[in-house]
């Protein structure tokens, strides 16, 4: 979304909540829930944690005045939500070898920041234009091959090349632009979106 995109958005969240809401809820719950699968086991428990995200979000929305500002809280309230519950998942299991985030604690230090870095990279990717930011959805979300996007939108497999090509250089400039462009950035933005360089 361009910067204009963004104010009308935030105008719109004081004048029609619901309406802004619906808008908000479409831009970051996949990009959420791949989020939050970096905590917890399954894409259910990720779901619901994210619906309670939006939850808390609709009842605290009228207080933000930008993008950005929603874009941290979303982000912070569902890393605390997967804490929690994996908190209390720890707590009520006999058998902590199922939990999907037992890990020493360096590397839960590791974990959290990889978790950092592929969150600036899922924002760049909610910047996309809606084509290439459904291309990357259904490589993350639903692990198409190339091959299957190109016959699901009815593309040649070089389109689906060239888009995820574009939307891959695009994140690298965006994240290059806010200066957080690092190679384990990278490292995870072509991991997760399965492109060769």
């Amino acid at each position: 979304m361009t910067n204009e995109q963004d104010i009308a958005l935030t105008e719109e969240l004081r004048r029609d909540r619901l309406g802004a809401l619906k808008t908000l809820h479409e831009r970051y719950f996949v990009v959420l829930c791949l989020y939050a699968r970096k905590f917890v086991s399954n894409e259910k428990e990720a779901g619901d944690i994210v619906q309670e995200t939006f939850l808390q979000f609709f009842n605290a929305s009228a207080r933000f005045k930008d993008i950005p500002a929603i874009e941290k809280y979303l982000f912070k309230v569902t890393y605390r939500r997967a804490l929690n519950y994996f908190r209390h998942r720890k707590r009520n299991e006999t058998e902590s070898s199922e939990l999907h985030w037992e890990r020493a604690p360096t590397d839960v230090t590791n974990g959290f920041i990889e978790a950092e870095m592929l969150r600036y990279v899922l924002l760049e990717i909610t910047r996309l234009p809606k084509t290439y930011r459904t291309v990357f959805e259904m490589v993350l979300v639903e692990g198409l091959s190339i091959e299957e996007i190109a016959q699901r939108l009815d593309l040649t497999v070089n389109n689906i090349q060239q888009i995820k090509s574009r939307g891959v250089e695009w994140v690298r400039v965006g994240l290059f632009k806010q200066r957080i462009l690092e190679s384990s950035c990278l490292v995870i933005l072509i991991l997760t979106t399965r492109v060769i360089l």
